[in-house]
């Protein structure tokens, strides 16, 4: 199920490139929330450049964000931008910096009013840091110039056999932008961790295994959300498609570190196990590699983080009706799932 990559003749379905937690920011470099590992804020956009470029040579059908590719240190007021506010600072950013990474390697944001045909398409999952940066009607706008629908979550077919569904899992969280939504997220979260969550603390004391997820920079699918899941695999099973599942916060345990996983990834993982389609599932969020298949035999695949990479990381996917070959690139190995 597991095994190096090597050149096979047939051609794949469809291919994609994927990138994950560029949280670019015009910062000096930091260490992470752990204290542990550097973090290049401004390299991070020079290093997603090289990933599109790369996609663009490799002549990918689309490519995949899987959330963080501002970094919220965005916000942060230079003698240039001290008069605008938070959300206008990071837009300088994004507009600047990040979205010509794209347009200059011939990819464009994904939008629902627009055909896909003869266009490069990028899709984005919603990641915390998006959240701490824009209200989610501006990044609607931003991500899928569409400022009506606040909604982040949607699939696609880019083969007739295969379906790709991307989550939102701060559909429910302390990011999601309404006073009462906000309050209700820190008052359920609050009674599962004993540290106060509202502070700047480690929330980690006395917390372990899965309880970890328990905090603010995590998220959940909510009600309505998991409803339209549900949905959508049911018709991807009778139309014999396959899924492949994107979302920023993990949906399964043991693949990363527990404090990177949905609040209720054990609910979402019960609907992705139930109808038997879904073949892989690309998270970001934890900034490491790690890969784990699970007993329903669902490829499950933590994407290293470009901000942390000295060498960049990023990926190519071929998918085959058999298999999906990864093509690493930058700190990425190569290797091959079968399906």
């Amino acid at each position: 199920f597991f095994s190096s990559c090597n050149s096979m003749a047939d051609k794949p379905l469809f291919s994609f490139g994927v990138v994950a937690d560029v949280q670019h920011a015009d910062v000096e470099d930091g260490l992470d929330f752990f204290c542990t590992t550097l973090r290049r804020y401004r390299g991070a956009a020079t290093r997603l450049n090289e990933a599109c470029k790369h996609f663009q040579e490799e002549n990918v059908d689309f490519m995949v964000n899987l959330g963080d590719l501002i970094d919220g240190k965005s916000r942060t007021p230079s003698p240039e931008t001290k008069d605008l506010t938070d959300e206008e600072r990071a837009s300088l950013i994004w507009e600047n910096n990040l979205v010509p990474c794209f347009e200059r390697n011939g990819f464009q944001f994904w939008n629902p009013k627009t055909s896909n045909e003869g266009r490069k398409f990028v899709h984005n999952v919603v990641g915390n840091h998006e959240l701490y940066c824009f209200s989610r009607q501006n990044l609607a706008q931003k991500l899928f110039s569409n400022s009506n629908n606040n909604r982040h979550y949607y699939s696609f077919i880019p083969h007739p056999s295969f379906r790709i569904i991307i989550l939102d899992s701060y559909d429910f969280s302390t990011l999601n932008g309404g006073s009462e939504e906000t309050s209700a997220a820190f008052s359920f979260i609050e009674n599962k961790n004993p540290n106060d969550i509202r502070a700047n603390v480690d929330w980690f004391v006395g917390v372990e295994g899965v309880e970890r997820r328990w905090v603010p920079f995590n998220g959940s699918i909510g009600d309505e959300q998991l409803v339209w899941l549900e949905e959508e695999l049911q018709i991807a099973k009778k139309e014999d498609q396959k899924v492949i599942i994107l979302s920023h916060c993990h949906l399964c345990e043991g693949v990363a570190r527990p404090g990177s996983l949905a609040w209720n990834y054990d609910r979402v993982l019960s609907s992705l196990h139930h109808e038997n389609c879904v073949v892989a599932v690309l998270n970001g969020h934890d900034h490491r590699h790690g890969y784990l298949q699970d007993n329903k035999k669902i490829h499950h695949w933590s994407v290293p983080s470009i901000l942390e990479s000295a060498d960049g990381a990023h990926a190519v996917l071929d998918v085959y009706a058999d298999r999906i070959e990864i093509q690493g690139g930058g700190e990425i190995d190569s290797f091959v799932w079968e399906l």
